[in-house]
This record gives C-alpha cells, sequence and structure tokens, in this order.
C-alpha cells in the first residue's frame, strides 16, 4: 500500500524558534508587534491556532482509521 507523504511547505524555513535569543536584531520589531496587538488579538491567534492543531490530529486519526480498513477508498 502507499503511503502518502505530505508535501513540503515552502512558508516553513526550518524548526520555530523557541526562546528569545532566536529574534536577536529584531527587537524593534518584536515591540512593535506588541504595541500593535490586543489582547483580543492576541486570544483569536490562539483560538486559531488550537483548532488548527485540533483539525491536524483529527486529520491523522481518520487517515489511521483509512489505514487500518484497508486504504483508499474504503469499500
Amino acid at each position: 500500500m502507499a503511503t502518502i507523504q505530505q508535501p513540503l511547505n515552502p512558508y516553513i524555513a526550518g524548526r520555530a524558534v523557541g526562546s528569545e535569543r532566536g529574534f536577536f536584531g529584531r527587537q524593534d520589531v518584536l515591540r512593535e508587534v506588541e504595541r500593535t496587538l490586543t489582547a483580543d488579538d492576541t486570544v483569536h491567534y490562539q483560538r486559531i491556532v488550537v483548532a488548527l492543531k485540533e483539525t491536524i490530529r483529527l486529520m491523522e486519526e481518520i487517515d489511521e482509521i483509512i489505514e487500518a480498513h484497508g486504504g483508499w477508498p474504503i469499500e
């Protein structure tokens, strides 16, 4: 059975930055972002991230179920 491979995302250049040190030289940009975003903006984007993570989790679960039943198309 052929495995479906996830296409490469051209917008992802590497791992996410895990600390403030990764933003060296761009503190001015971060300060501007912090001044611009409201608390409501932050909550909104956090909800989007949670929805995307849950969607990805469900897609993976569906893929596993499809594979367990012989792949696509399900008969």
